[in-house]
């Protein structure tokens, strides 16, 4: 018994941790990936770009439940535009140019990891939002990098901090890039980013989640193509629409 005692101790012991990122990048794909395994999952969100003349906020809300999910974004109480799949195929609704776009070949963006290709930005650029289900992506030129991953807490609850920069040599101007996890998954709490533009302007950028249900209840159509929201609209290509897409398929 005693020499089976010390056994497990000393298993426990050796047992290595899971490798953290090494690159924001890394990092991004982490979040997708345990988004993924999520079922009965439900959240929403307030993203808001501050400048020194404006403020503009969107809400997003998610459903997700493993491989069928659902994500929806409005703006002043209108929506902007919704998508989602039952597994079977997937739709992205456009309301404000009254588009729409269909997958039949299952969840399109389950299988799918979103990258930036460095091409489509332009000196300056930085952007935070959600791609699809399941991704957060934060892209900037010049380009992130991860600064480090350490223990903290978020609403006095264990999490852990993810921070990153882009920093212009000789210049002041630049991005750091602060994203709150869960303290054993990457599964996002808060993001925000401060910017200073290469003219000196400052902008902030924050995605506060202020609603969560991880015991979400799914009617059985839930997620199934809301037929009643598109009528009328102008069906075109999906990856004509579809952010993302284009640029992969």
């Amino acid at each position: 018994m005693l020499t089976a005692a010390i056994t497990l101790l000393l298993g426990t012991a050796l047992r290595e941790e899971p490798a953290l990122p090494k690159t924001f990048e890394e990092v991004q794909r982490s979040i997708g990936v345990d988004m993924r395994k999520l079922k009965a999952y439900r959240d929403s969100w307030l993203l808001t770009t501050t400048t020194p003349t404006d403020k503009v906020t969107l809400r997003v809300t998610r459903s997700i439940d493993g491989d069928r999910g659902a994500l929806s974004v409005s703006a002043g109480g209108q929506p902007v535009l919704l998508l989602g799949s039952n597994a079977k195929m997937s739709y992205f609704i456009y309301t404000g140019r009254e588009m729409v776009a269909k997958f039949d070949g299952g969840n399109a963006w389950l299988g799918r990891t979103p990258t930036i290709d460095p091409k489509f930005l332009q000196d300056g650029d930085f952007n935070m939002n959600f791609d699809g289900i399941y991704d957060l992506m934060v892209s900037s030129r010049p380009g992130l990098t991860l600064t480090k991953i350490e223990n903290s807490l978020f609403e006095g609850v264990a999490a852990r901090l993810v921070s990153a920069q882009a920093k212009r040599p000789g210049s002041n101007s630049g991005v750091t890039v602060r994203i709150w996890v869960g303290p054993d998954t990457f599964v996002p709490l808060r993001a925000e980013a401060d910017v200073v533009a290469a003219n000196g302007t400052k902008l902030k950028f924050t995605a506060v989640r202020d609603r969560v249900d991880t015991a979400a209840k799914f009617p059985e159509k839930e997620f199934d193509y809301p037929e009643d929201l598109a009528t009328g609209y102008q069906t075109v290509e999906w990856k004509m629409l579809v952010p993302g897409f284009a640029q992969s398929r």
